[in-house]
C-alpha cells in the first residue's frame, strides 16, 4: 500500500478590530492537504472546492512547498516514484480568511509526518517564516485559538489568550473575490499620535472585554483607525456596514484581513444585522452568506477519515 497522509487546517481571520498585523484568531473552516506516493514519477496535483482556481501542475503553490520542503529540506527520498497532492479548500480564497497560507500550514505538517521527521509547534512557527512574511497570517493556525503576535527583532512572539466560551461568531462571506492584496500598500505611511494612541487603547479594551466577558464594550473595542478606513475604500459596501456596525450594541464587528468577510462577535440571535450587511452587499451585486464558526483551539494537524 502506497504511503498517505491527510492533515486538517483551520481558517485564520487576522488584523481583527484595532489589531492590525497582532491580534488573530482560528476558525472552524477547514483546509485538507493530502499527500500520497504514485508508481508515476514527479509530482502531481488535484484541487477540489475552492481550490480548483489554484493551477493544477507544479506551478501550485502547495506543489513548490512540498517540493522544497520535504525532498530539499527533509531529504526524503521517493521509494514509488512520485508523489500526488491532493489540495481540497474548504477555506474561501481572496476573501480575508489566509486560505493559501493556512494551506501552506498544512503542506509542510503533511510533509514532516510523511517524512517521519516529526516537528512542534515552535519549529513550525519558525519555519513558516519561510514561506509566509507575516506571522499573524498562520500563528493561529499553528497553535489554535485567539493569538497576539509582536515582533522581537527579526523574530516573534505568539501568544494564546483564554477566549470566551459562550461568544458566537459568524461570517458573512461575499461570494465574490474582492481582496485588495497587502494592505498596507493602501495605509498611510504617517500616522498622527492621535490616532496611534486610539488604536492601542482599543486593542487594549479589546484584550480586556475578552479576557473579562465585558460583551458590552466589544462595539467600541472593535474601532480602528489604522487599518480598516483605507480597506473600506476598495471593498464595495464596506462603508455601508461600518455604519451598520456602529449602531450595534453588545455587538462586535470587523472585516477580516485584507478581505471583505465579515466577523460578528455576538452573545445572542443577530439575524437583523446579518441581513442589513448582506443588503449592503447586494447593493453593489455583491451576493454573500452567512456562516456560523467556532473557534478552533487545536491548531492544524492529522486528520482521520
Amino acid at each position: 500500500m502506497s504511503k498517505k497522509v491527510k492533515v486538517r487546517v483551520p481558517a485564520t481571520i487576522t488584523d481583527i478590530g484595532p489589531g492590525f498585523n497582532s491580534l488573530s484568531l482560528a476558525v472552524g473552516l477547514y483546509n485538507y492537504i493530502t499527500i500520497e506516493e504514485t508508481t508515476k514519477p514527479g509530482f502531481f496535483v488535484t484541487n477540489l472546492n475552492e481550490a480548483v482556481k489554484l493551477p493544477s501542475d507544479e506551478n501550485n503553490a502547495i506543489v513548490s512547498v512540498v517540493k522544497d520542503f520535504l525532498i530539499g529540506k527533509l531529504n526524503y527520498k521517493l521509494k514509488h516514484g512520485g508523489i500526488h497532492i491532493t489540495n481540497d479548500f474548504h477555506v474561501p480564497l481572496n476573501r480575508g480568511l489566509n486560505s493559501l497560507a493556512v494551506a501552506v500550514v498544512g503542506a509542510l505538517i503533511a510533509s514532516s509526518v510523511f517524512a517521519d521527521a516529526e516537528i512542534y509547534s515552535e519549529e513550525l512557527l519558525s519555519l513558516m517564516r519561510c514561506y509566509q512574511s507575516s506571522p499573524q497570517n498562520f500563528a493561529a493556525t499553528v497553535i489554535g485559538g485567539f493569538v497576539i503576535t509582536s515582533p522581537v527583532d527579526e523574530s516573534f512572539v505568539a501568544h494564546r489568550i483564554e477566549f470566551p466560551e459562550h461568544l458566537k461568531m459568524t461570517l458573512i462571506i461575499p461570494e465574490y473575490d474582492i481582496s485588495v492584496g497587502d494592505p498596507s500598500r493602501l495605509m498611510a505611511h504617517k500616522i498622527s499620535m492621535k490616532d496611534a494612541v486610539f488604536n492601542i487603547s482599543r486593542a487594549a479594551l479589546l484584550i480586556s472585554a475578552l479576557c473579562q466577558k465585558n460583551f458590552k464594550l466589544l462595539n467600541l473595542a472593535m474601532e480602528d483607525k489604522l487599518h480598516q478606513p483605507f480597506l473600506r475604500r476598495k471593498i464595495p459596501g464596506a462603508e455601508e456596514i461600518s455604519i451598520i456596525a456602529k449602531t450595534c450594541d453588545n455587538l462586535g464587528i470587523t472585516m477580516c484581513g485584507n478581505g471583505a468577510t465579515i466577523l460578528i462577535f455576538h452573545t445572542q440571535s443577530c439575524d437583523t444585522v446579518i441581513k442589513r450587511i448582506e443588503r449592503a452587499y447586494m447593493a453593489h451585486k455583491i451576493k454573500s452568506r452567512a456562516v456560523t464558526v467556532e473557534l478552533d483551539d487545536r491548531g492544524g494537524g492529522l486528520f482521520d477519515e
